[in-house]
Protein backbone atom coordinates (compact mmCIF):
# COMPACT_ATOMS: atom_id res chain seq x y z
CA UNK A 1 0.00 0.00 0.00
CA UNK A 2 1.46 3.36 -1.06
CA UNK A 3 0.31 6.74 0.21
CA UNK A 4 1.16 9.77 2.32
CA UNK A 5 -0.12 7.99 5.47
CA UNK A 6 -0.99 4.45 4.32
CA UNK A 7 -2.98 2.03 6.43
CA UNK A 8 -5.09 -1.06 5.99
CA UNK A 9 -8.59 -1.61 7.32
CA UNK A 10 -7.67 -4.57 9.50
CA UNK A 11 -3.99 -3.74 10.10
CA UNK A 12 -3.18 -6.68 7.81
CA UNK A 13 0.41 -7.72 8.56
CA UNK A 14 0.73 -9.25 5.07
CA UNK A 15 0.47 -5.82 3.42
CA UNK A 16 3.61 -3.67 3.37
CA UNK A 17 3.04 0.06 3.85
CA UNK A 18 5.14 2.61 1.93
CA UNK A 19 4.84 6.24 3.02
CA UNK A 20 5.71 8.89 0.43
CA UNK A 21 6.16 12.63 0.89
CA UNK A 22 3.34 14.74 -0.58
CA UNK A 23 3.80 18.46 0.20
CA UNK A 24 0.80 19.50 -1.94
CA UNK A 25 -1.34 16.61 -0.62
CA UNK A 26 -1.83 15.36 -4.20
CA UNK A 27 -1.27 11.83 -2.89
CA UNK A 28 -4.07 10.29 -0.84
CA UNK A 29 -3.41 8.73 2.57
CA UNK A 30 -3.82 5.21 1.12
CA UNK A 31 -3.44 5.99 -2.57
CA UNK A 32 -2.70 2.73 -4.40
CA UNK A 33 -1.86 -0.89 -3.81
CA UNK A 34 0.60 -2.90 -5.86
CA UNK A 35 0.10 -6.66 -5.77
CA UNK A 36 1.56 -9.66 -7.58
CA UNK A 37 -0.64 -11.24 -10.22
CA UNK A 38 -0.50 -14.19 -12.57
CA UNK A 39 1.08 -12.04 -15.32
CA UNK A 40 3.31 -9.74 -13.26
CA UNK A 41 1.80 -7.11 -11.01
CA UNK A 42 -1.43 -5.18 -10.61
CA UNK A 43 -1.89 -1.62 -9.44
CA UNK A 44 -5.16 -0.89 -7.66
CA UNK A 45 -6.28 2.71 -7.14
CA UNK A 46 -7.69 2.85 -3.60
CA UNK A 47 -10.34 5.46 -4.47
CA UNK A 48 -7.66 8.17 -4.42
CA UNK A 49 -8.65 11.80 -4.80
CA UNK A 50 -6.30 12.67 -7.69
CA UNK A 51 -5.96 9.32 -9.43
CA UNK A 52 -3.25 6.95 -10.53
CA UNK A 53 -1.67 6.75 -13.98
CA UNK A 54 0.29 3.86 -15.49
CA UNK A 55 2.74 4.88 -18.21
CA UNK A 56 4.04 2.27 -20.66
CA UNK A 57 7.57 2.55 -22.12
CA UNK A 58 6.09 3.76 -25.44
CA UNK A 59 4.58 6.78 -23.64
CA UNK A 60 0.98 5.51 -23.60
CA UNK A 61 -0.73 6.52 -20.35
CA UNK A 62 -3.57 4.58 -18.76
CA UNK A 63 -5.70 6.25 -16.08
CA UNK A 64 -6.59 3.81 -13.30
CA UNK A 65 -10.20 4.51 -12.36
CA UNK A 66 -10.91 4.77 -8.61
CA UNK A 67 -11.21 1.32 -7.10
CA UNK A 68 -10.12 -0.38 -10.34
CA UNK A 69 -7.17 -2.63 -11.16
CA UNK A 70 -4.71 -2.39 -14.07
CA UNK A 71 -2.04 -4.97 -14.90
CA UNK A 72 1.51 -3.63 -15.08
CA UNK A 73 4.88 -4.95 -16.20
CA UNK A 74 8.38 -4.24 -14.95
CA UNK A 75 8.88 -1.63 -17.67
CA UNK A 76 5.86 0.47 -16.64
CA UNK A 77 5.93 3.56 -14.44
CA UNK A 78 3.21 4.40 -11.92
CA UNK A 79 2.45 8.09 -11.33
CA UNK A 80 0.63 8.92 -8.10
CA UNK A 81 0.98 12.71 -7.87
CA UNK A 82 3.31 15.38 -6.44
CA UNK A 83 5.94 14.23 -8.95
CA UNK A 84 6.15 10.79 -7.32
CA UNK A 85 6.64 7.89 -9.71
CA UNK A 86 7.06 4.23 -8.87
CA UNK A 87 8.89 1.60 -10.87
CA UNK A 88 8.62 -2.11 -10.13
CA UNK A 89 11.72 -4.28 -10.39
CA UNK A 90 11.53 -8.02 -9.97
CA UNK A 91 13.40 -11.14 -10.94
CA UNK A 92 12.00 -14.50 -12.04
Amino acid sequence: MVGRAPSTENDDADIALMKVHSPAHDISRSHAMIAPSRWGFDVIDMDSTNGTVVEHPDGEEIYVDPGKTVGISAEDTIQIGDGVTLHIEYWD
